[in-house]
């Protein structure tokens, strides 16, 4: 993702932009909850981190000693390991030698310009970012519900992926997220406008455009469901090019893990409730019954103590509103352990903090314990965080004398115990 200065675009934002209070306003502004929410490691190392889990403890117990000791002997304690690579998310952006030049003598505008530039970049990254947290590792941030593609709007799916697109992202559709073909050998189609309201994005073939492109004529072999991916952050061979998220780590109740399962060198159907977490279907029914359900499950089973529990705005209003002046919830003012306002629900003597989020679609609700949900990244390059360790470079420019900033994260989303958390399937309207 760049974002560029020319010396046009440049003088203009400066006339526009040059002036005590500036506002800036987007949708990635703010950043997401669930991302700010679990641990960040940056001492990662290597190609890849490996994580020993040991699920099953060995089976031994019996009144009869031969017994106990046969048990013991046979199996001993289950263990694997999840073998996880650290994969690259780059961002930059760039401000001309020309458009330099001519700030330099504004009073100090050169110093607001690159400022306002790079904050751009660094707002991308991290809106790529919490946009992968939420997917399977193939940078899908929605599907097509159109039936007829003589159009520019794209209908989601799901309305709750609305908060995941942003002007000018260039975008591929897949036939699929993990093992899908890219349509029309990968073309490109850019958002030209997005309605979050209505929940609906317009393309166009080329970025900046004053109107968008019919769907049909960017990809001309698109078909109903296809997977809206980020360009770049797949290739349709079915190999994760990016992160791998929290849904595909722990996984819906409608894809759970098959018998010849190998998540990360690891066949999770052995023990699918330790290593591919707790799954519940609550497309029907009472939503704050069914979340009540499963971290009461969540807590029972795998001890989990402290619990967040994530979804999208408009589940979390509608929680809200049925459960005012209910005494199980409760708004919570701010309290110093939590990044954010929550209503709170106890479970079994846990407290469980419930949040919205607006990178999570309505048919996502995900609960986990903030402890063992990480990003580990290497050498400290965690690009949403920017100090001299963490992969902020200026450099010039290979066409232009000007500079450009390169904004790199080089990391793995880790759950170290996917039998705490919990992936509830919500309806998509």
């Amino acid at each position: 993702m760049a974002t560029a200065l020319t010396p046009t675009t440049g003088s203009n934002l400066l006339k526009q932009l040059y002036s005590p209070k500036v506002t800036e306003s987007t949708i990635a502004k703010g950043g997401s909850n669930f991302f700010g929410s679990i641990s960040h490691d940056k001492d990662g190392e290597g190609s890849l981190y490996v994580q020993p889990t040991v699920d099953s403890d060995a089976p031994s117990g019996s009144a009869d000693f031969p017994t106990a000791q046969d048990s013991g002997n046979v199996s001993t304690l289950s263990a694997n390991q999840f073998q996880i690579p650290y994969k690259p998310i780059y961002s930059t952006f760039s401000v001309s030698n020309a458009a330099i030049v001519q700030s330099m003598g504004q009073k100090g505008s050169w110093g607001p310009l690159l400022k306002r530039a790079s904050d751009s970049g660094l707002r991308m990254n991290a809106h790529v970012m919490s946009c992968l947290l939420v997917g399977t590792g193939f940078g899908e941030i929605g599907s097509i519900a159109n039936s007829s593609f003589a159009t520019a709007v794209i209908t989601l799916n799901d309305a709750g992926d609305v908060g995941k697109f942003m002007k000018n992202m260039k975008l591929v559709l897949a036939t699929a997220a993990a093992n899908g073909a890219l349509r029309n050998s990968g073309a490109i189609g850019y958002v030209q406008s997005v309605d979050y309201v209505a929940g609906t994005v317009t393309v166009a073939a080329t970025p900046g455009a004053a109107s968008g492109t019919n769907i049909s004529t960017i990809w001309a072999a698109v078909a109903q469901n296809d997977v809206i991916c980020i360009a770049g952050c797949t290739d349709g061979t079915g190999t994760a090019k990016v992160p791998i998220g929290f849904p595909g780590w722990i996984l819906p109740d409608n894809n759970r893990p098959a018998s010849n399962d190998a998540f990360l060198n690891v066949n999770r159907s052995t023990n699918p409730l330790f290593l591919a977490g707790y799954a519940a279907n609550a497309t029907t029914g009472a939503l704050q019954d069914n979340i009540q359900d499963a971290l009461t499950f969540l807590i029972a089973y795998t001890g989990a103590k402290k619990i967040r529990c994530g979804m999208s705005p408009k589940r979390w209003s509608a929680i809200a509103k049925v459960q005012q002046g209910q005494v199980r919830y409760i708004d919570v003012p701010g309290r110093a352990d939590m990044l954010f306002k929550a209503m709170t629900i106890s479970v079994e003597g846990s407290e469980c903090d419930l949040y919205s989020d607006r990178y999570l679609n309505l048919a996502s609700c995900f609960a986990y314990d903030p402890s063992v949900v990480i990003y580990k990244s290497v050498q400290g390059q965690l690009g949403t965080f920017m100090d001299q360790g963490d992969g902020m470079i200026l450099v010039r420019q290979a066409s232009d004398p000007g500079v450009e900033g390169r904004i790199w994260s080089h990391g793995a989303f880790i759950v170290s115990d996917p039998s705490k958390c919990a992936n509830i399937r919500f309806a998509t309207s």
